[in-house]
């Protein structure tokens, strides 16, 4: 019996200086040495977007990684070769297609996709600023980021934002910054409509504009560009709000809704808050403004989408959307675009406005009730600048704020 026991006893001992001596083998190798100086630190300037080729396939990097990635993890396999040995022996990334970037993803947090495309097919939507507010997120992050779209020509709608409710820098100590997005007027750069347009940016410093013409079918471009810059600018905001520029946002509920319990944002990094359309599909009547032919939009139905006068989402939502934009080709209705089409192929929710934390449609009365515990005020089919003025004034009376 006792011979039995110190059989046992020195065959266990044997075994684990056996795996000891094996481990200090590998540790020691070259290989392993390799592996080691091949590790790769992201750089401190993060480039918006990146395509790189490998085995004459394409691989597309996600530029603003999600969650916790808060850099990105740029893989460059063609200049340097001990990275791409390291990368593809140390996350076992064999054989190509999707199940590679799968594999990758599931590792990195990060998402690699490699596909049978030609660099051409894959547009490019970086667009240009013209003009960008130095005022921007650098040296101060704000707790939310109001992006207001306006068309260049809305100088007394940007005015009367800035004078009420954009006036407001901050409320219960948290942060609230506005930036009005714009695209070119129709005589371009070097046009008199321009000058005005630099003059108020100048005065003002509160404007991105993009270099391309500000009309109707371009706003999918403005859309994408307000991620684009956000993504670039504003990388530690907390919340996210777009809005149109005929919607008055009321900003004290705002701040009482994103640190209250209620904000579902706070606890999910997949969900865009705001009026969704669901089962809507595009109008085939030529006479229509908003007809949508079959080589425009092939399907019967839109993906789920929000309406385009205000909706609120985070970072991460927009880094997914911004990635799923670099190979989706694109489609002229940015609400349905962005927020229907590039939200679900990132895998995006929709999360309906709740009673007390949603919109009303204002007119010439308003019962005082419905005004504290709104979001967000809007003018359907007119804009009256009395009504509107008229409407701020009571939010602002509502909290006992003195101008």
């Amino acid at each position: 019996m006792r011979s039995t026991i110190r059989l046992r006893q020195t065959v266990i001992r044997l075994m684990f200086f056996w795996f000891l001596a094996v481990f200090f083998v590998i540790i020691l190798s070259p290989r392993y040495k390799l592996k080691k100086t091949a590790t790769y630190t992201p750089e401190k300037t993060i480039p918006e977007w990146d395509i790189e080729i490998f085995e004459n396939r394409l691989v597309r990097m996600q530029l603003f990684p999600v969650a916790e990635q808060r850099q990105m993890i740029k893989i460059v396999f063609g200049k340097q070769p001990e990275l791409k040995e390291f990368i593809l022996e140390r996350f076992n990334l064999t054989g190509n297609g999707s199940n590679v970037g799968g594999r990758m993803a599931n590792r990195l947090g990060t998402k690699v996709e490699i596909a049978g495309q030609n660099v051409a097919d894959i547009p490019n939507r970086r667009t240009k600023y013209v003009l960008n507010t130095e005022d921007n997120c650098t040296y101060q992050s704000p707790f939310v980021l109001i992006l207001v779209h306006s068309r260049w020509s809305n100088v007394d709608r940007r005015y009367f934002i800035r004078n009420s409710w954009a006036s407001i820098k901050s409320y219960n100590n948290y942060t609230i910054k506005t930036v009005f997005l714009l695209g070119l007027p129709s005589d371009g750069l070097s046009g008199e409509k321009q000058k005005t347009i630099v003059r108020e940016y100048r005065e003002c410093d509160d404007i991105v504009q993009g270099e391309f013409v500000d009309e109707y079918r371009n706003l999918t471009i403005k859309h994408l560009m307000a991620y684009q810059w956000t993504l670039s600018h504003c990388r530690r905001v907390a919340f996210v709000v777009k809005v149109d520029d005929d919607t008055i946002v009321n900003v004290f509920r705002l701040i009482e809704f994103l640190t209250s319990a209620d904000n579902i944002l706070s606890r999910k990094n997949d969900v865009i808050y705001c009026s969704a359309f669901v089962n809507q599909g595009p109008r085939r009547d030529e006479r229509d403004k908003w007809f949508v032919s079959k080589s425009e939009y092939s399907q019967d139905k839109y993906p789920t989408y929000c309406e385009g006068f205000a909706y609120i989402t985070t970072l991460d939502v927009m880094a997914r959307i911004h990635n799923a934009s670099l190979v989706t080709p694109a489609f002229w209705i940015d609400d349905v675009f962005v927020t229907g089409v590039l939200a679900k192929a990132a895998g995006v929710r929709h999360k309906q406005f709740q009673r007390f934390y949603g919109y009303t449609i204002i007119g010439r009365r308003l019962p005082e009730h419905l005004i504290k515990r709104n979001l967000f005020f809007l003018q359907k089919h007119f804009i009256n600048d009395t009504i509107m003025v008229g409407m701020w004034k009571k939010i602002f009376d509502q909290y006992k704020l003195k101008t």
